[in-house]
């Protein structure tokens, strides 16, 4: 993702934009109005969450409380996390409000309607708990596909791998595939059952957990120092190995 552009926004810009949301404000009668500051960033989250106007109304503020964000990055740079989160709000607001990205870019410091949808993209990612570097973004969706679309064939091989561990004499190989076997037991009944093709889409998280555990598990019985231990594992090596490959494939991003 390229570095994010400075603007400057001036004092005397950022006085316009809170008098005009503070204004707009007392001409439709907020109810709410007495909630409000003249603190840019605390006008910034008010306009978040105080809507009991008009969505006309709504648009001109996340125009206005936008403005506030971009003079405000100079300014607190202890927090750019967080004002990235404002701003990802307010974007989100403008759209549910019927702003194009075009019209939102404008005051952005005339940012093109791809980088705006770019930004949006990353604010989502961030929220669902996805990489926010945009390459790191794409190949967690195509590995969220594969998982998708592969994990009942995957879990199937997997669930066969936590018993060895009361057969094995390496303590860092059993506690691998009893950690293996925890992962799997938090799963819900949809995506462990063989009855259907559906995964519960809230097992996405644990489903990445137990890919990377078996990534580390193939890669540890793979090591010469476990060449006598890992026989029993072969059969099941011959199926894992490529399905594991595989998604790491898709997930790997330079």
């Amino acid at each position: 993702m390229p570095p994010r552009k400075v603007h400057l926004v001036s004092d005397r810009t950022c006085r316009l934009a809170t008098d005009a949301i503070l204004d707009r404000r007392r001409r439709a009668e907020d109810p709410d109005l007495e909630q409000a500051s003249s603190d840019p960033i605390a006008l910034v989250t008010y306009v978040l969450t105080h809507h009991r106007i008009s969505r006309r109304q709504v648009r001109a503020d996340v125009l206005d409380a936008l403005v506030l964000l971009e003079w405000a990055r100079p300014r607190v740079p202890a927090v750019p996390g967080a004002l990235d989160r404002l701003e990802h709000r307010l974007l989100e607001l403008g759209i549910e409000m019927g702003l194009s990205l075009t019209e939102m870019g404008r005051v952005l410091g005339r940012l093109s309607k791809t980088t705006v949808h770019t930004r949006l993209m990353r604010g989502r990612a961030v929220a669902a708990g996805l990489p926010s570097n945009e390459k790191a973004w794409f190949a967690q969706r195509r590995g969220d596909a594969w998982l998708t679309t592969n994990a009942k064939r995957l879990l199937s091989l997997a669930v066969r791998l936590p018993p060895y561990a009361e057969h094995v004499d390496d303590e860092d190989l059993a506690d691998s595939l009893y950690e293996l076997g925890e992962s799997i037991a938090l799963l819900s009944p949809v995506t462990t059952t063989t009855d259907s093709s559906e995964i519960a889409a809230a097992d996405l998280p644990q489903l990445r957990v137990i890919a990377a555990r078996l990534r580390v598990l193939m890669r540890e019985l793979a090591h010469p120092d476990y060449s006598d231990l890992r026989s029993p594992f072969d059969p099941l090596l011959q199926d894992l190995i490529p399905l594991i490959t595989e998604h790491e494939d898709l997930i790997r991003y330079t």
